[in-house]
């Protein structure tokens, strides 16, 4: 099967309040590559060659980093980048 196509891949992160860690799950080959390297993984999900495709597990809150808020000029270069992307 391969990746899944562009428009179906997203990773997503929740925040589990009793466990106080963050639970993933990515179908994004660039995040299930590096979330491998950095979280516990507990699934993983293959293709019939036996590619990961899609992966679960948990981070801790140490390796969570959320930003401030970005300048109007780093917000137009951000949506001008994400329409080049969808784009090409």
């Amino acid at each position: 099967m391969a990746y899944y196509p562009r428009e179906e891949r997203e990773t997503l992160l929740l925040f589990d309040e009793l466990q106080l860690q963050f639970k993933f799950r990515s179908t994004s080959p660039k995040h299930i590559e590096r979330l491998m390297e950095i979280g516990e993984v507990t699934n993983t999900y293959t293709d019939d060659d036996g590619l990961i495709i899609d992966v679960e597990g948990y981070l801790s809150p140490a390796q969570v980093r959320f930003y401030g808020t970005t300048s109007e000029k780093q917000s137009d270069h951000m949506a001008k980048m994400r329409s080049r992307r969808l784009n090409d």
